[in-house]
């Protein structure tokens, strides 16, 4: 497997939960508190391993932060409509001779949307504008908006951190109109 932060294994985490529910176990392992400083907890981990087999083993606490997230996430009418459509499907194209793979969270081609699942530890307005900037997601938007002809794009914002709120946003033209740009000119 390739290296993952902590916050990346959590950001996936969340994004089964949110949007794959009924794979969520089926790929997850709950790995309760056990002391792998002892004699004891060696064992109990050992077991635990055979019994997760090929899962991931996700710890205690991060499981109860994906319940409070999926709990506000199921609250959310704004989060609920946009994470409705085809999930974590690739799609393939081209553009000026380069291959392009685009594999959205939720594509929607009927409703005409495009939906992205982001984990933050700040989910409030200024601190996800801030993230944009930071991660160039108005980039990721753009070319997403326009390799798969869609025109709406919303980013639902998990917190990872107590209150754990879910937020929904769209970025403005301008924002879009300088993902647009920094993509193509990243070609």
């Amino acid at each position: 497997l390739p290296f993952e932060f902590k916050s990346m294994a959590f950001g996936t985490a969340v994004h089964k939960a949110l949007l794959e529910p009924d794979n969520f176990n089926k790929e997850y392992y709950v790995l309760h508190n056990i002391d792998r400083r002892t004699k004891a907890g060696k064992e109990q981990f050992a077991a635990a391993e055979k019994l997760a087999r090929n899962k991931v083993m996700l710890p205690g606490q991060d499981k109860e932060r994906i319940d409070a997230i999926n709990k506000n996430f199921k609250k959310s009418t704004l989060a609920q409509y946009y994470s409705k459509g085809q999930i974590e499907l690739s799609h393939y194209g081209e553009y000026q001779g380069a291959n392009v793979r685009i594999r959205p969270d939720v594509l929607n081609k009927h409703k005409d949307f495009i939906a992205d699942v982001k984990t933050c530890q700040d989910n409030s307005p200024k601190a996800f504008k801030n993230d944009v900037y930071k991660y160039s997601y108005h980039l990721q938007a753009a070319f997403y908006m326009d390799m798969l002809e869609i025109n709406h794009f919303r980013f639902i914002t998990v917190q990872s951190t107590y209150p754990f709120t879910v937020e929904v946003y769209a970025l403005s033209k301008e924002m879009i109109e300088q993902g647009r740009l920094a993509w193509k000119q990243a070609f």
